[in-house]
């Protein structure tokens, strides 16, 4: 009788572990499983527009099974639009590059809402960004700078402004520096860089 209740417990004691081990085991697994990532999204626009605005710079990506560095994803969207205005776009309607297969099972969000508009070119005077002393006469070579984006952007620029710079003790001086674009939505087109040309005053 003894005999066969300790095989009773063994059993019912063993059947409980495998399904604690199993419990266990399969947690862990759908841990290791799962993964998430966050990836840029790039887009291709014509040359005539430029990108205003964008809902999601980035898209999460879900997925199970190996486990890819963002390096090794990529999401490109071309812009086949002609017109400025506002556009949604589908990212399931787009393909998302992977160096290898992986299991996707979600991304989010689905949709991008962006806003195009037309991209023009400006003629702006090029000025200096520190003040000068009566006695100095600083002069610019060239005298403006080509300026390309946005329209909205681009309208609200009226001069370009050169690096701050040190003024030589020892007089007349030139001194070359180079441009760089003040911002994200304004590329700079000309020159890269500029000369001063500094001197006294003549009395």
């Amino acid at each position: 009788m003894k005999i066969k209740e300790n095989i009773k417990l063994f059993l019912i004691s063993l059947i409980i572990s495998f399904i604690i081990w199993y419990g266990v085991s399969y947690t862990i697994l759908l841990k290791v499983e799962r993964w998430e990532k966050e990836i840029p999204i790039s887009i291709s626009i014509p040359n005539k527009l430029v990108l205003k605005s964008i809902s999601a710079e980035r898209i999460k990506i879900y997925g199970k099974g190996d486990n890819p560095m963002e390096k090794e994803i990529s999401i490109n969207i071309p812009i086949d639009k002609t017109k400025e205005g506002h556009y949604k776009l589908s990212i399931s309607n787009y393909i998302l590059k992977f160096s290898k297969d992986y299991n996707i099972y979600k991304i989010e969000p689905m949709e991008v809402d962006i806003e195009l508009e037309e991209k023009i070119t400006k003629e702006v005077p090029l000025v200096l960004s520190i003040n000068i002393p009566k006695k100095i006469k600083a002069k610019i070579e060239p005298k403006m700078a080509k300026i390309s984006g946005g329209k909205s952007a681009i309208g609200k620029i009226k001069e370009f402004k050169v690096p701050d710079f040190n003024i030589p003790e020892k007089l007349p001086a030139n001194i070359l520096l180079p441009l760089t674009s003040p911002s994200k939505e304004i590329e700079l087109l000309s020159p890269s860089t500029v000369e001063i040309q500094i001197e006294e005053q003549k009395k």
